[in-house]
């Protein structure tokens, strides 16, 4: 955080992570350069951190989540657009669960669970 609004709202942010079970450490500008000595810190009045933050290859972490899940019997189909999502609602659901997906060539696909790969904006 580089203003005292901005530290304020990340300290709110902390707050409500911490609360849900996330462990936040509020770091000073000398411990934001210690973790990334590329980072400018000459105006950094505190950072935040994360021990269980992480970082991933996309296209590697898609692949390996991709076998996951072929090894657990998935099956992966690509090139295929979706025209149209299913849901049924039966006595006692709180919301509708997907039954089928129907794909732009007009097969309807029987599925319980659907994952939206279609990018960052889909």
């Amino acid at each position: 955080a580089c203003d005292q609004d901005r530290l304020e709202y990340y300290q709110r942010v902390a707050a409500f992570n911490r609360f849900c079970g996330v462990k936040v450490t509020e770091i000073s500008a000398d411990e934001v350069k210690e973790r990334c000595p590329i980072i400018e810190t000459s105006d950094v009045l505190a950072g935040f951190y994360v021990e269980d933050d992480g970082r991933a290859n996309p296209t590697d972490a898609t692949q390996a989540f991709a076998k996951a899940a072929r090894n657990l019997g998935v099956i992966i189909v690509e090139g295929v657009g979706i025209s149209d999502v299913s849901t049924t609602k039966t006595r006692g659901d709180l919301l509708p669960r997907v039954s089928s997906v129907t794909t732009t060539s007009g097969e309807q696909v029987k599925a319980n669970i659907v994952v939206n790969c279609g990018g960052m904006w889909a």
